[in-house]
């Protein structure tokens, strides 16, 4: 299912929720708010037909720019220009190349300084990137498309044939669709200086099968792994705390999840059709969006209840009540088992404290046997001085007596 289809799948949703995918359109908002943008034109058809673009006005310097909205030629190798209809051109818009099946090279420019959204999202031949040395935000590391400090992956070519992939240290950011649709990965490494993967990063990797994500990631944003059909293991750390609306939607072959300690918050169609049946969610879970468990997509491509699916939690916790919410969700309490936990952990704590007092019996018993040791050389060694001491007084007594017996 790829990225549009998905849109208006998430958006038939709204009846019940709102707006799973409008979080995108915020996502830019804040983006042009931030920055004091105003759209002075939209959807241009440049004088060569090649492309439609947006002329653009930033507030804060007054500076005008082009940004590429879409292009239409066929080449494959495309080298975005500088300058179009008079006017420098300084970003790629959402989807500029959005499935374009022919682009097998992409050279940047060095006005270039933004991308949007998705631009390379789907682009099945896409292998190679180039761009400007003048350029001062981007570069290309190992055929990647990164930012000029390589801290951010904006990124990995769709149609690269490389089955694993392990991500640079230093690395800090992935950026929206970074790896969207690269069919052929199916382990990716993450280093430890990871903070961030914005949305669709992985969406649809369909061949992506085991995922471990570090602790410096606290939050997997939407749409994150959506359409991974072949992922069976996902390890989630502790640290994170937030998994985002559509996060595995569609993740079909992933069977089980261990959710983090501290998980407090999962979005909406975070596990809308995966291959699991049931669930247990940890008492820290303070927010469950619709359609997050108990749901999957029929072949028309809506979200339907499933027939049987069981959520395990503590009695009157956020779990019972998405349950009580979505009557087809069965709710089986965790109270007996959490008890018993509780239980076992005082008995280790039990054992805990009786442990220094017996070392101290062992202790004390050691110290008694070690005196009563002492005393006893002592009494031996007083022994043998006394019994020497006879044997000298003995020997001294004969002598006199020989001497006596001379004398006379």
């Amino acid at each position: 299912m790829n990225l549009k289809k998905l849109a208006v799948l998430f958006s038939a949703t709204t009846f019940f929720c709102s707006g799973i995918f409008s979080a995108v359109s915020a996502e830019e908002a804040t983006v042009e708010t931030t920055e004091e943008i105003t759209i002075i034109e939209e959807d241009v058809l440049s004088e060569d037909s090649l492309w439609n673009y947006s002329l653009v006005k930033n507030n804060v310097t007054g500076e005008e720019y082009a940004s590429l909205e879409s292009y239409h030629g066929t080449e494959n190798e495309v080298s975005i220009p500088s300058e179009i209809d008079g006017n420098i051109v300084c970003e790629l818009g959402d989807y500029t190349f959005y499935e374009n099946q022919a682009i097998n090279k992409i050279c940047i420019p060095e006005t270039i300084s933004y991308f949007g959204n998705f631009p390379f999202f789907a682009c099945s031949s896409l292998t190679e990137f180039e761009v400007d040395d003048n350029n001062e935000n981007f570069s290309v590391k190992d055929g990647i498309l990164m930012d000029e400090s390589e801290q951010v992956i904006v990124c990995f070519p769709p149609a690269r044939t490389d089955t694993e992939f392990v991500i640079p240290d230093g690395v800090t950011e992935l950026a929206s669709g970074a790896f969207a649709t690269c069919s052929s990965l199916t382990s990716v490494t993450f280093p430890d200086t990871l903070e961030s993967m914005g949305i669709y990063c992985f969406a649809e990797c369909t061949s992506l099968n085991n995922v471990v994500i570090p602790e410096s990631v606290t939050e997997l944003s939407q749409f994150n792994f959506t359409g991974c059909t072949s992922l069976t293991s996902i390890t989630l750390p502790d640290t994170m705390s937030i998994i985002g609306d559509g996060a595995f939607f569609s993740c079909t072959s992933l069977n089980s999840i261990e959710f983090p300690a501290y998980i407090q918050e999962i979005g909406q169609c975070a596990f809308t059709s995966t291959g699991f049946t049931e669930v247990e969610l940890p008492a820290t879970v303070q927010k469950i969006g619709y359609s997050a468990f108990g749901y999957t997509a029929d072949q028309q491509g809506q979200i339907v209840a499933m027939d049987s699916f069981t959520v395990k939690g503590l009695t009157g916790s956020v779990a019972q009540s998405y349950c009580a919410e979505n009557e087809h969700v069965t709710f089986e309490s965790t109270d007996d088992s959490a008890a018993d936990k509780a239980a076992e952990a005082d008995k280790v704590s039990e054992s805990s404290k009786e442990e220094p007092e017996v070392k101290k019996g062992i202790i004390a018993a050691i110290a008694i046997v070690g005196v009563a040791v002492i005393v006893g050389v002592i009494v031996i060694i007083v022994k043998l001085k006394k019994s020497k001491s006879d044997t000298d007084e003995d020997s001294e007594s004969e002598n006199s007596d020989e001497e006596t017996e001379n004398k006379e």
